[in-house]
């Protein structure tokens, strides 16, 4: 069903269009003159807010760095213990890959999102971020470089985790009952300490 829109909205309505085709139909089926058409507007009033599929696929990723900021958040918010909050964290990282595949890898391991050394990554992606290096660092007083170290790890973990999980690499493999987040979070608090 064709929804009208007025200019002002709809940048943000082909922003939140591209987010659900992207969960229900995967990368190929985003094009800006598709996402008009759902919209019931022309290609050119898509293209007067986007100039290219690649700013839209930016914004969209940054739209996915805002959910992920959020989510997080949330998981933290969950848990007193700096190790539970953390470990909810990662468990909560690794859900939404599992939940948002095209999206997660939309926002990691899109060529049109790939920065190169001089872009910066979107703000909104430094705030996920930031949340990992306050809950790491609230686990015990640590220098800067040896938080940011720390973080970096575990970033790496949950998102290795998360691409083995959405590739099916590995959860056939391991039993279903095993807390996997839980056991590499415990390893590395190991290794912290």
């Amino acid at each position: 069903m064709k929804q009208a829109y007025h200019h002002r909205d709809l940048r943000q309505g082909l922003v939140d269009e591209a987010l659900r085709v992207l969960a229900n139909e995967g990368p190929s089926a985003l094009t800006l003159r598709e996402l008009g058409r759902r919209l019931g507007v022309t290609h050119a009033a898509a293209y007067a807010h986007f100039p290219d599929k690649g700013a839209l696929l930016r914004e969209v990723g940054n739209a996915g760095f805002a959910q992920l900021a959020h989510v997080l958040a949330a998981a933290r918010a969950t848990e007193q213990d700096p190790r539970a909050a953390l470990a909810a964290m990662g468990r909560a990282y690794v859900a939404f890959a599992n939940t948002s595949p095209h999206l997660y890898r939309l926002m990691f391991a899109d060529d049109a999102l790939a920065h190169g050394t001089d872009c910066d990554p979107p703000a909104i992606d430094m705030d996920a971020f930031a949340l990992l290096i306050e809950a790491v660092a609230a686990l015990r007083p640590r220098s800067p470089d040896e938080v940011l170290e720390a973080s970096v790890a575990v970033w790496s973990m949950v998102h290795g985790l998360s691409m083995l999980e959405i590739d099916r690499r590995i959860g056939y493999k391991i039993d279903p009952g095993l807390d996997m987040i839980g056991s590499a979070t415990r390893l590395l608090f190991e290794g912290l300490a």
